[in-house]
């Protein structure tokens, strides 16, 4: 049996999108402004908020805001919504960061299981 990748699993838990990962939230927020995807910016955000991926929630929030106004160009209906998805993750994001966490190591061993109780 084959344990699946970080990626694999924010795939298949419906991750890699706009708004908080699995939440039903992400279902009514938009993935585009005027036109222009951000699905690439919000998976890429959703990468350097999990667990063990070492990247500050400063750089991470940054590089978010960086990618999407990349893809906005000069839509400004783009822009607007960047500046917006910004400002939410600056002000909410810290509900869901665990980048400074260590990664989880899977399995956890019946050993470890046992010393933590």
């Amino acid at each position: 049996m084959r344990v699946l990748t970080a990626s694999e699993l924010a795939w298949v838990s419906g991750g890699n999108s706009c708004g908080p990962e699995g939440s039903w939230l992400s279902n009514f927020i938009p993935q585009s402004w005027g036109g222009v995807s951000f699905t690439t910016a919000c998976g890429n955000h959703d990468e350097a908020y999990r667990r063990g991926s070492g990247v500050s929630r400063g750089a991470a929030d940054q590089q978010f805001l960086n990618e999407m106004l990349s893809a906005a160009g000069s839509n400004l209906i783009a822009i607007t919504g960047a500046y917006l998805y910004y400002g939410i993750v600056s002000l909410f994001g810290g509900l869901f960061y665990e980048g400074d966490q260590p990664a989880a190591s899977w399995p956890v061993s019946t050993a470890s299981r046992n010393s933590a109780a």
